[in-house]
């Protein structure tokens, strides 16, 4: 069986265009970031088997990319 997690991240940042006319001067935006990772379920008989990843570690990880 396919199944999918996923975790929903949103991150403001800052920057400026040079030269350009409207993006010259520091402005801000914000956006958000959605990570999924998804697999088969191999239906074993541990916990490990029914799981694509475990939700702490894969939020953990996620995280770290976009943290600075």
């Amino acid at each position: 069986m396919q199944t999918k997690i996923g975790v929903e991240f949103e991150i403001d940042f800052a920057h400026t265009l040079k030269g350009h006319p409207k993006c010259g001067r520091p402005h801000g935006h914000t956006a958000r970031i959605i990570v999924e990772a998804a697999d088969e379920l191999k239906s074993g008989s541990t916990y490990e088997d029914n799981m694509v990843i475990e939700f702490d570690e894969m939020k953990k990880n996620a995280g770290k990319q976009f943290s600075s």
